[in-house]
C-alpha cells in the first residue's frame, strides 16, 4: 500500500511526522505479544532441524554410505545387502521428514498471520487517509508481467499441475489398486510387496526435482517483488523522515558471511533446481526401468530400483534443508520488516496496534489495489 500513497497522503503524513503529534509504535513490542512461544516438540523439531541440516551431519551420511558400498564384497552384492541401505534411508527419510515438516508448518503460518496483518492494517491507513485528504481517486492498476519460461519449464509445470490435481490422485487411486488386485496373482510375496515401492520410489525421485524446480522459481519471483517492497517503502519512509534501519537496508543488497555448509546446501539448490536436473532424473527413472525390465522385475531388479534413487533423495534432503531453512527464516524477516514499516505509519495516523489484529475486516472497495497477471 504504502507504494500506492498519492502525493496529498504523503504530505499529510509529513505533516504529521514533522508535528509529531504521535509517536510510532514499537515493532518488538507489539510482535513480542503476539509471537506464540513454541511448545516441546517444536523445539525439539527445531533441534532436529538443525542438527539434521548442518555439515557433519552431511558427513556422517556420505560416511555411512561409503562403509555400506564397502561391504557389498561381504553380502556378495545380494538382495541383503541392498535391503539394509533401503531401511536405513527409509527411516531416515521418514523421522527428518516429519521433524523438518512442523519447521516449514510454523514458518508458513507466521508468514500467513504476518501477510494477513499487512493487509489490515493496509486497509486501515488507507481508510484513514482517504477520510482525511477526501481522496477518491482508485488507485492505479499494476501489471505484473509473466515470467519467462523455457519449453522444458512448461513441461515442468504442467507435469506438477498434473501431479498436485484430482488427476494425479485418481492415477495414484488406480495404481494402488492394481497393485492390490495383484496381490493373489503373486502369492502376496517379497516381490508384490517391493512393486509399489518401486512405483513410490521413482515417481517421488522425479517428483522431487520437479517440486525443487518449481519452488525455486517462484522464490526467484517472490524475491523479485519483495526487494521492489523494499524500495518503495525505503522511499516513503526516507520522504516522511522516519528511520530506515541498517537490517532493513540490508534486504537490498547486503551481503554476509556465509559458513562452507550454507554456500554447499544453495550450490545445490541451484543445480538441482535447474530443468536439465529434472530431465536427468527422468533419465535415471528410465535407465532403471529398463535394468530391471531386463531383470524381469526381480526382487533384485526392484531393489535396484530403490536404492540409488533413495541414497539420493536421503543425501538431498540433509543438503538442501539449511540453506531452504534460512530462506524461510529471511523471508519472514523481510515481510516481518515490511508490517513494522507499515506500524510506523499508522502510529502517525493513531492506529497503534488495533489494524494489526488477525480477522479485522474493513469495508475498503475504493481503496483495493487492483492487480492485474497477464499469462
Amino acid at each position: 500500500m504504502l507504494r500506492s500513497l498519492s502525493p496529498s497522503q504523503l504530505q499529510e503524513l509529513k505533516d504529521l511526522q514533522t508535528s509529531k503529534l504521535k509517536e510510532p509504535p514499537s515493532f518488538s513490542s507489539i510482535e513480542a505479544k503476539k509471537e506464540k512461544k513454541p511448545n516441546l516438540f517444536d523445539r525439539a523439531c527445531d533441534t532436529v532441524a538443525l542438527a539434521t541440516g548442518s555439515l557433519p551431519a552431511l558427513v556422517v551420511y556420505l560416511i555411512g554410505t561409503f562403509v555400506w558400498l564397502g561391504l557389498g564384497p561381504l553380502f556378495q552384492w545380494g538382495n541383503i545387502w541392498q535391503l539394509y541401505i533401503n531401511t536405513a534411508v527409509a527411516v531416515e527419510l521418514t523421522f527428518t521428514s516429519m521433524f523438518l515438516q512442523n519447521v516449514r508448518r510454523r514458518h508458513s503460518d507466521t508468514l500467513s498471520r504476518t501477510l494477513s496483518s499487512i493487509c489490515t492494517l493496509d486497509s486501515s491507513l488507507e481508510t484513514k487517509l482517504r477520510a482525511m485528504t477526501c481522496d477518491t481517486k482508485p488507485n492505479p492498476t499494476i501489471v505484473i508481467a509473466p515470467p519467462e519460461t523455457s519449453r522444458t519449464e512448461r513441461f515442468i509445470d504442467v507435469y506438477a499441475y498434473i501431479v498436485g490435481s484430482g488427476v494425479g490422485v485418481a492415477l495414484t487411486t488406480i495404481v494402488v489398486i492394481t497393485w492390490l488386485a495383484l496381490g493373489h496373482l503373486l502369492m502376496w510375496d517379497s516381490n508384490w510387496w517391493l512393486i509399489i515401492g518401486t512405483y513410490t520410489g521413482l515417481v517421488g525421485f522425479v517428483d522431487g526435482f520437479v517440486l525443487r524446480n518449481v519452488y525455486f522459481r517462484q522464490s526467484a519471483i517472490l524475491e523479485t517483488h519483495l526487494q521492489a517492497l523494499v524500495s518503495a517503502d525505503q522511499d516513503v519512509l526516507s520522504f516522511l523522515g522516519l528511520p530506515f534501519s541498517a537490517r532493513e537496508g540490508d534486504e537490498a543488497g547486503g551481503k554476509e558471511k556465509k559458513s562452507l555448509g550454507l554456500r554447499i546446501s544453495e550450490g545445490m539448490i541451484y543445480y538441482c533446481a535447474m530443468p536439465s536436473a529434472v530431465i536427468g532424473s527422468l533419465v535415471v527413472v528410465l535407465i532403471l526401468i529398463a535394468i530391471a525390465t531386463g531383470l524381469r522385475w526381480s526382487e533384485t531388479g526392484q531393489l535396484l530400483c530403490n536404492s540409488p534413487t533413495m541414497i539420493v533423495e536421503g543425501f538431498l534432503l540433509l543438503v538442501l534443508f539449511q540453506a531452504h531453512n534460512l530462506a524461510n527464516v529471511r523471508k519472514r524477516g523481510q515481510v516481518g520488516r515490511a508490517l513494522e514499516r507499515r506500524q510506523r505509519v499508522g502510529g502517525l495516523l493513531g492506529l497503534g496496534g488495533r489494524g494489526i489484529e488477525r480477522g479485522s475486516t474493513e469495508s475498503l472497495e475504493i481503496g483495493t489495489e487492483i492487480i492485474e497477471v497477464k499469462s
